[in-house]
């Protein structure tokens, strides 16, 4: 969408993989370590392990984006609702760069058309099981991507399947490592964009 000074986007591909949440515990997306790993959150952000994992130095968002270009990715006010089939709570809202989207926003027709447009598929990263050598389909196979939302219980994430379409039985185990992650993030339109010098 492009609103407000802002174009949202989504990676058009399957970009690596990681687990929603590092231990099989209750979580939200607000204390994940998905949400401090895709945006370099220090160890008080997250409730991994016995006191957090700090992704200060070994995070998603410095890995993809240098600097300036990070200074173009605006700040977004991510809304984590309950699961609308199970009622489980989505946590607290947060205020992120990087997100995943929520069962809403893969459900927005205005972004995906039918269940085929949803699909993920696998870049050769990822097809290689990416940052934790996860169990992934090939190189440009569709695979299973993260949203953000809890599935039918606290320590489950909702997900989508192969085909596009969502998981009807509530999500998976918040620490499998079978799921690829496809960000999203708010480009500042009114910020200085990405340029490259024209070939002829």
């Amino acid at each position: 969408s492009n609103a407000d000074g802002k174009l949202f986007l989504l990676s058009d591909q399957n970009l690596d993989v990681f687990q929603y949440h590092v231990d099989d515990e209750s979580v939200t997306w607000e204390k994940s370590t998905m949400r401090s790993w895709l945006n370099g959150y220090g160890a008080e952000e997250n409730t991994g392990g016995d006191s957090g994992y700090d992704y200060t130095n070994d995070n998603f968002i410095d890995t993809a984006f240098s600097d300036k270009e990070q200074g173009v990715i605006a700040d977004t006010a991510v809304v984590n609702n309950d699961n609308p089939d199970f009622g489980t709570e989505g946590g607290e809202n947060t205020t992120d760069k990087i997100f995943l989207l929520s069962i809403d926003e893969a459900w927005n027709s205005s972004y995906f058309a039918d269940d085929n447009s949803r699909k993920g598929t696998n870049t050769a990263y990822v097809a290689d099981g990416g940052k934790i050598a996860g169990d992934t389909y090939g190189v440009g196979a569709a695979d299973y991507w993260w949203l953000r939302s809890p599935g039918y219980n606290a320590n489950i994430a909702a997900y989508v399947l192969t085909y596009g379409g969502m998981d009807l039985d509530g999500g998976r185990k918040v620490d499998n490592n079978m799921n690829a992650v496809r960000p999203a993030f708010n480009l500042n339109l009114n910020s200085v964009l990405f340029t490259s010098a024209a070939v002829r």
